[in-house]
């Protein structure tokens, strides 16, 4: 029994006004709760917050600051520009055990000359000046300054090797980095406050806006291109993965659009070029590029002719993960060697699960050869490419009989309808996945093949825009 004078520690249920029974008001959660659950929980939780909710996160306690610290702090940014040198650095000296990405931009502005960049600014910025009654001469000769020393800085950072050499240092300091991107972002504003004072020294007076784009103009950058006497982009970058004990694991191009891709002739290589690419590559289970011509037609058609690209990607026989575009005119109407024969000849990547082919032209022999000896391919997509000979029937009934396969998609295709009159090929309606998934007709049939002309004469389908492109859709898979 009780004490008579002992205190009810249950509390009554409180009554909400407005309502006839009383509701039991459940009392706030602990602060220590969520740091009850699973590390690993904790963190794929934060994984789906913004980099500005994760810094505020990270100042509420030492046991928050632990478990935000490595996602914050997960990759660096390399580039020609001075500023984000000097935040790698920092970044890599103290969270270096953090690192696993390193992002790459070799971009370097558009070379433009005294009135060339007059004209430019007086497109863009001539409006602006002249409603608020401002002599922008002063703003724009103090601005080219800055752009054209900010311009050679960033040239003689790529054309040194200096960038080469900050990868590598990189790469040795920090042994959990399996990730290199290379990548036309741009993490940090062109121009620093600083340098904005010197276009205009009384920038808080000044009736032009505060912001620095908008006292001068600074032109968009583009992708820093191979020349003779230079060093190219991807042999620093194979010469820097090389130096590490620690294996980088992938290496792709983000986004794969035609603003950055490599140029043919970064694949003329001598021997000790070779042995480097080949260790590299060796150790890659994903790899996304996408390949153009050169400014030297004659370099890409030496390229071509010696299978160079097909000897240097035949040591990348780990990969799981392929995705690649090539865009190379009408260099292999010259040379008569296809794109697919040329980066494919004599490669086997038996343990490929994944394969995205853009904008390549092909021998539908060539391509079931290749595909024979995939092993276990899991998923394929062929977009905007041609046949120059052979048939998509023909690849489309391997598809089907492929017993590993689980996605196939093929979509915008040239050549290789046979007899029948059609200049491109669309999914329009479904017709291949019918075909694949659910045992459909063979959408390249010539029954097939005649309905869709009929279609299309008829506009009673509506072609889907590809203004966007296919390689926004298919990079979910990577």
């Amino acid at each position: 029994m009780a004490p008579r004078h002992a205190k009810n520690t249950k509390k009554a249920p409180r009554k909400v006004k407005g309502s006839k029974k009383a509701i039991r008001v459940v009392p706030p959660l602990r602060g220590d709760l969520l740091l009850s659950l699973p590390a690993e929980l904790i963190s794929e939780v934060f994984k789906l917050v913004g980099r500005g909710d994760l810094k505020s996160l990270r100042l509420v306690c030492k046991a928050l600051t632990g478990l935000i610290t490595p996602l914050l702090f997960d990759s660096i940014f390399l580039s020609g520009n001075t500023t984000d040198l000097d935040h790698a650095s920092l970044t890599n000296l103290k969270f270096g055990n953090f690192v696993k990405t390193i992002y790459i931009s070799p971009l370097i502005f558009e070379a433009l000359s005294m009135s060339a960049y007059r004209g430019r600014v007086r497109e863009r910025l001539g409006d602006i000046h002249q409603k608020r009654g401002i002599k922008w001469q002063e703003h724009v000769n103090k601005g080219f300054e800055v752009y054209r020393n900010l311009r050679e800085s960033i040239d003689n950072i790529l054309s040194s090797g200096e960038l080469c050499v900050l990868l590598s240092h990189a790469l040795v300091t920090t042994p959990g980095i399996r990730r290199v991107v290379l990548t036309k972002a741009n993490r940090k504003k062109d121009v620093s406050d600083a340098e904005a004072q010197k276009v205009c020294p009384d920038m808080a007076k000044c009736k032009l806006p505060r912001a620095s784009h908008s006292h001068f103009y600074i032109p968009p950058r583009k992708l820093w291109r191979w020349s003779p006497s230079s060093t190219d982009i991807l042999h620093s970058i194979f010469l820097a993965m090389s130096t590490t004990s620690t294996p980088v694991k992938e290496f792709s191009i983000e986004p794969l659009d035609e603003d950055i891709c490599l140029a043919a002739g970064s694949f003329k290589m001598i021997p000790r070029q070779v042995s480097r690419a080949a260790a590299v590559l060796s150790n890659l289970t994903k790899l996304s590029f996408s390949l153009t011509h050169s400014t030297l037609l004659g370099t890409d058609e030496r390229v071509f002719q010696d299978m160079q690209i097909a000897k240097a990607l035949s040591s990348a026989c780990n990969l799981e993960v392929l995705f690649i575009q090539a865009d190379f005119g009408k260099v292999f109407d010259v040379i008569g060697v296809t794109s697919f024969e040329a980066i494919f000849h004599g490669c086997q990547f038996r343990k490929l699960k994944t394969l995205y082919l853009f904008a390549l032209d092909a021998q539908v022999q060539e391509v079931l050869h290749f595909l024979g000896h995939i092993e276990k391919l899991e998923r394929l997509a062929m977009d905007c490419c041609e046949l120059k000979s052979g048939l998509w029937s023909d690849l489309a009934e391997w598809t089907r009989t492929y017993g590993h396969l689980k996605y196939a998609s093929f979509d915008q295709l040239y050549g290789g309808f046979g007899e029948v009159d059609v200049i491109e090929w669309f999914d329009m309606y479904c017709g291949y996945e019918d075909f694949f998934f659910n045992s459909g007709p063979n959408p390249f049939s010539t029954h097939e093949l005649v309905r869709y002309v009929k279609n299309r004469q008829s506009k009673r389908v509506a072609l889907k825009s590809s203004a966007s492109g296919p390689l926004h859709y298919y990079q979910k898979w990577f």
